[in-house]
């Protein structure tokens, strides 16, 4: 027990890890993360072994799906295919498992969020700002309005310089697909003047389930508002998992 709590202490001090996706290979950059075991039940935990802290980061690059690896009483290795962004913390630290992930950090962790009307009480704007996406219909956010173009709109507190906006689909339902089409993402100064803002990239589609669309501008804008627009009208607008960078 002393050494695996030793060996635990000193994996806190690892901020990132590098690792190579095979011989010649690309170099991934793993950034450690606290995640709540919550958010690991066994439904979305691909599998759990015995091993050493690299070789559970090589063998989540060899797995299919495998977005995050985490040490669960070391040597212990979970693998799962959940979405952690590089800039989570969690809610509470107690029993909060070591992980590593290969997300960035992003800016809409923890920035606050407005849209257009919403008439469910899961899929919440808030959604978008945890960081964390396991794959539930749940943990989506969803806008909808009559007469007008649905959207969201991100406040990052203050001026970021973005390279790319991360948006994923919603999963199976055909009906939740429709709603993830003809998006335009903006960056702006002023929360209401949405006529000032700058174009950053569009998404046509129609998407297909947990498709990850990356959005990259000619070069980096500079604003604090990041703005989610459905071009359509009486349209509404679901997005699984946001991510600015």
């Amino acid at each position: 027990m002393r050494l695996a709590a030793a060996w635990a202490g000193a994996m806190l001090l690892v901020t990132t890890i590098v690792l190579r996706t095979s011989e010649g290979g690309d170099m991934v950059m793993w950034r450690r993360v606290m995640v709540e075991s919550s958010w690991l039940s066994k439904r979305i935990v691909l599998s759990r072994m015995n091993l050493s802290l690299t070789l559970c980061g090589s063998t989540c690059m060899r797995t299919d799906r495998c977005q995050l690896w985490c040490l669960d009483q070391p040597p212990q290795c979970l693998l799962s295919p959940i979405i952690v962004s590089g800039s989570y913390r969690p809610s509470q630290s107690g029993g909060a498992l070591l992980c590593y992930t290969s997300r960035r950090l992003n800016f809409a962790v923890h920035a606050s969020i407005t849209s257009t009307g919403n008439v469910d009480r899961e899929r919440v704007a808030d959604n978008l700002l945890d960081g964390v996406y396991n794959g539930l219909q749940s943990q989506s956010a969803f806008a909808k309005v009559e007469g007008e173009k649905c959207w969201f709109l991100v406040d990052l507190s203050v001026e970021r310089v973005i390279s790319e906006v991360v948006l994923i689909a919603p999963h199976r339902n055909s009906s939740r697909i429709s709603r993830f089409r003809n998006i335009i993402v903006k960056v702006g100064d002023v929360a209401g003047n949405f006529s000032s803002y700058i174009h950053l990239g569009s998404f046509r589609g129609p998407g297909y389930p947990h498709q990850e669309v990356v959005l990259r501008p000619s070069s980096p804008l500079t604003g604090r508002y990041v703005l989610i627009l459905k071009t359509s009208l009486n349209n509404d607008l679901q997005i699984a998992h946001l991510e600015i960078r």
